[in-house]
């Protein structure tokens, strides 16, 4: 399951993917017995790509949209698989695109998005996240996890909110897309 993770630094690093791989780190499923870990695979963004841009959908953005494998483009399967369908239904057109002829590109092969990494003041007071790491120089780095983060309706404390209570002021947050 891919959850979305806040990094919160109290200053922005210079290499931003080695902080975030560094902090990332200890918590990594696969590292022998590591019973802290919590995540096999991460990137930068991914499916939260974005995240911190008031309507930004990025399965709408441009970069992301490629001609559609199983139509061709077309917008209608000729394959087996979209003849078979229209016997059932003769104006069945194609799943793989909703008939449209272009289809999203694999999250993991999106850039990153510039405000993937924002200042804290900059992010909304809503915002909540599976995961909030808090990174403090010298110190391991503070887990909040939140196992209803995708509950509707579920009550939350937001990532502002739980960065006030550890003593967080400004810095920058950095979205992260993991896969648990």
């Amino acid at each position: 399951m891919h959850l979305h993770a806040e990094i919160w630094f109290s200053e922005k690093p210079e290499d931003i993917e080695g902080a975030v791989h560094q902090a990332m780190t200890p918590f990594c499923e696969e590292d022998g017995d590591n019973e802290a870990g919590w995540w096999d695979w991460f990137q930068i963004g991914g499916r939260w790509k974005g995240a911190h841009v008031p309507g930004y959908d990025a399965d709408k953005d441009p970069d992301h949209l490629k001609t559609c494998d199983l139509c061709h483009g077309t917008g209608k399967r000729i394959d087996s698989v979209g003849r078979a369908a229209r016997i059932e239904d003769p104006t069945y057109g194609c799943n793989g695109c909703n008939s449209t002829g272009t289809m999203v590109t694999w999250p993991t092969q999106w850039e990153s998005h510039e405000k993937d990494v924002i200042a804290v003041e900059d992010a909304s007071d809503k915002l909540t996240c599976a995961t909030l790491l808090i990174v403090r120089k010298g110190q391991d780095a503070l887990v909040f996890q939140d196992d209803d983060w995708d509950t509707e309706g579920a009550e939350r404390k937001t990532v502002k909110e739980l960065l006030k209570e550890n003593g967080c002021e400004g810095g920058i947050l950095v979205t992260v897309d993991y896969h648990s």
